[in-house]
């Protein structure tokens, strides 16, 4: 055991002084009396207390020098070990109840924003249709408005000879629809595709405006050629269909595409009528529709780079 240094000082001074006045005692021949000199209370005080602490420090240190204090230590040690342990195990259980807490509480944050966002979500859509709505009022709204089979009213044999599609498209809204593309097709078969193929679309080179309540006419003249006398037979008694799609894309006021499409089949007139036939809205449904979406901005201009002849350029002084 290390014992401090103060405290060792103190065990020293108290086993030296009784071993100093033995040897006094035992080895120095007897001196004659001196005067005697009257002592201090406090001095017998001290040096009393000076005996009685080196005395109890002796004892203490021949105490400690005879017993083995390591198992001593070992069980202190180990019981403050489990002490910590303990301590520790309280934490962590603590800390392990907090993170629990705490993951509780970021679900129901979570859960509160998810709520939220969905919230401002359907908050972003009602004010969107809200909006659409308000200004699909002031919005055009091209349509087919007549389709007819040129020279049908004259003679419906000579009209189906070479079917030749007259169409008008009429603005049913209350502001200017701004055509810039356009489809006519014109097809003789039994049933029409599932899906449209467009293969005569036009677009059109200057844009053709459409006042609120104008129409705007297009045509297609012999696009199926010149027809034989039994095919002519097999669309006036129904063995064959005459079909007219396509579609129109037309801009309005804000700058956004609208593109209606269209699908229609020729019914004959009665076997004794000469004349007539009407077109009826019919096909599958990937040929009718209506679809809006904004279209991309025009790349900017290119700017031309400036050629400058230095050939010519005064020399400089």
């Amino acid at each position: 055991m290390r014992l401090p240094l103060g405290l060792f000082l103190l065990i020293a001074l108290a086993l030296a002084m009784p071993v100093r006045a033995q040897s006094t005692d035992t080895a120095s021949p007897p001196v004659a009396a001196s005067p005697q000199v009257a002592a201090s209370p406090w001095s017998d005080r001290l040096d009393r207390s000076l005996a009685t602490g080196g005395a109890w420090l002796a004892d203490a240190w021949d105490f400690a020098g005879a017993h083995d204090w390591v198992p001593v230590l070992l069980t202190l040690f180990n019981g403050l070990l489990l002490i910590i342990m303990f301590r520790l195990r309280k934490a962590v259980t603590g800390l392990t109840d907090l993170a629990g807490e705490l993951a509780r509480d970021l679900r129901q944050s979570t859960a509160i924003s998810r709520d939220a966002a969905e919230a401002a979500r359907k908050s972003a859509e009602a004010a969107a249709l809200q909006a659409r709505a308000l200004v699909g009022v002031e919005l055009p709204r091209l349509e087919l408005g007549r389709v007819a089979l040129v020279y049908a009213d004259q003679s419906v044999r000579q009209a189906l000879k070479a079917p030749s599609v007259e169409l008008a498209f009429t603005n049913f809204g209350r502001t200017t629809a701004f055509i810039v593309e356009r489809c006519i097709e014109v097809r003789m078969t039994p049933t029409l595709p599932p899906d449209p193929v467009y293969n005569a679309s036009e677009t059109l080179p200057l844009v053709e405006a459409v006042e609120s309540g104008a129409s705007a006419g297009a045509s297609a003249p012999r696009r199926l050629g010149d027809l034989g006398e039994s095919q002519v037979q097999q669309l006036l008694s129904g063995a064959a269909t005459l079909w007219v799609y396509g579609f129109v894309r037309f801009r309005d006021f804000l700058g956004m595409d609208h593109k209606t499409g269209f699908s229609l089949r020729w019914a004959p007139p009665p076997r004794e009528a000469g004349t007539g036939g009407t077109f009826i809205p019919e096909g599958p449904a990937a040929y009718v529709y209506q679809s809006d979406h904004w279209s991309p901005p025009p790349a900017p201009p290119r700017q031309r780079e400036l050629f400058v002849d230095t050939r010519f350029a005064p020399a400089a002084e």
